[in-house]
């Protein structure tokens, strides 16, 4: 009797257990890489207020602590402006925090400028 050619169960059921794992693999790798673009477009939009934001200072009248918000890519961005003192006493710091909660206990960036104080006659 001839034995005809092919692959057994064992073979068959070891090929589909490494196709699975391979698999979910690739499924977890994309859920990954989703999960850190939204991340990163969150973070992108609020440095452009926070950048925004400081360049503003440079033209305008800030207080310490002032807030307000800003929309961008349709997102309302919550921000604050303080005024740091710094270890150089001819310059002083502003630093921004925004966030997309009012209370920007999380923020999604703080940024900062340094500033001359003969510069900030405002």
């Amino acid at each position: 009797m001839k034995r005809q050619g092919g692959f057994t169960l064992i073979e068959v059921l070891v090929a589909m257990a490494i196709f699975a794992i391979a698999a979910i693999a690739v499924i977890n790798a994309t859920t990954s890489n989703i999960r850190s673009l939204s991340i990163l477009k969150d973070k992108t939009f609020a440095d452009w207020v926070a950048s925004n934001k400081l360049n503003d200072t440079e033209y305008l009248s800030f207080k310490d602590g002032q807030k307000g918000t800003e929309k961008e890519a349709g997102i309302e961005w919550y921000w604050r402006l303080k005024k740091l003192k710094t270890e150089d006493s001819d310059f002083y710091a502003w630093e921004v925090t925004v966030s997309r909660s009012s209370d920007l206990t999380h923020p999604e960036a703080v940024m900062r400028r340094y500033v001359a104080v003969q510069e900030s006659g405002k």
